[in-house]
């Protein structure tokens, strides 16, 4: 029953697909006469479908090589803003680009990112992303990396943070699996500072490899906290007010399908618990070399994370924190990320 549910998925997915959006309506209330729920999931399908969505916003050490092409926008390089001096394009990707500046006044490096996101042109989404970016400021953790504040150029968004140098997880991972103590390092490190922003209400709902900085000294730093959610500082399971909500809408996907939980991948609201499920999947490919969830196409991660579960046999004592942290269900997941991080500790053992 379950395989021809998802055959019917992927037949009204891909009958979408060829539909401009305004036509799709017709293929969803077909799903819906069969099944509402059925028209939850084609409608998740459409949602991640869409470069938009999937693509994580920009950290130093993505790979951009397969991003699609997307019109070139003006070049900051040389340009003076806010007191710094913009050096050169480090990055660049459809959602936006990272660039190299300086002080005018000390010459200390930072790194300048420019939102391409149109969806900052809404003014009310504007005023949201500077709420979001005023909780990002406030946190000051050794494993985040440091936002110092959002300046604008000619009416665009600009974030000013510190540039951190080193490999990040993906670039490692792209060489070789970790040895168990050297992945419940890092872990525990991500733990730590993913529970600090937790404690001030911000959820990151993009935690993966490429956003995992590790510098020559084995520390790791989180980045990119773009499509982070803000929620009611210190309670990380509450809703958010309608004034809280994030640069997302309702029942958009926003995230890296391999890593997202099946609410996030459902378009659903999310919590702390949305980021454990994340860690547990960077946890589980830094021991085996392998993706807990993974696929031909987006559809098949997609159909994983919401269905199937991992090979654990090689996880060894990992095994029971990391199938608890990969849960379907969030209310079976460790409740928040200190637990996480705690129940990481206990087995490297101190």
């Amino acid at each position: 029953m379950e395989r021809e549910r998802w055959q019917r998925i992927k037949e009204l997915f891909g009958r979408a697909l060829e539909l401009p959006g305004s036509e799709r309506e017709q293929i969803l209330l077909e799903a819906e006469a069969d099944d509402y729920g059925l028209r939850r999931e084609v409608e998740s399908l459409l949602a991640a479908h869409s470069e938009e969505f999937l693509e994580s916003p920009l950290s130093i050490g993505d790979d951009f090589e397969n991003a699609d092409p997307a019109p070139e926008p003006p070049d900051l390089i040389g340009k003076e803003v806010g007191g710094l001096r913009i050096v050169e394009r480090i990055a660049i990707g459809g959602l936006g680009e990272i660039y190299r500046a300086a002080e005018l006044e000390t010459s200390l490096e930072v790194a300048v990112k420019r939102l391409l996101n149109e969806a900052l042109s809404d003014p009310k989404q504007r005023a949201r992303f500077r709420q979001e970016a005023r909780a990002a400021m406030a946190l000051r953790h050794p494993n985040v990396v440091r936002v110092h504040g959002v300046l604008e150029w000619e009416g665009e968004l600009l974030i000013v943070m510190d540039l951190v140098k080193g490999r990040t997880l993906r670039e490692i991972l792209s060489e070789r699996r970790l040895s168990t103590r050297e992945a419940l390092d890092y872990a525990i490190q991500i733990s730590d500072g993913l529970s600090k922003a937790h404690e001030l209400g911000i959820i990151h709902r993009d935690v993966k490899p490429e956003n995992l900085m590790v510098t020559r000294d084995g520390s790791v730093k989180l980045l990119d906290f773009g499509i982070a959610k803000l929620v009611a500082p210190g309670n990380i399971e509450e809703a958010p007010t309608h004034d809280q909500q994030s640069l997302s809408r309702e029942g958009v996907v926003l995230g890296s399908a391999s890593y997202m939980s099946p609410e996030q991948v459902e378009g659903l609201e999310v919590d702390g618990r949305s980021d454990v499920f994340a860690l547990g999947a960077v946890l589980y490919e830094m021991v085996t070399g392998a993706r807990a969830f993974d696929g031909a196409t987006v559809m098949d991660v997609i159909s994983a994370v919401l269905r199937k579960e991992p090979e654990m046999r090689a996880l060894g004592e990992l095994e029971p924190v990391i199938r608890k942290s990969l849960d379907k269900v969030p209310a079976r997941r460790y409740p928040t990320m200190s637990a996480f991080g705690n129940a990481l500790s206990e087995i490297r053992g101190f």
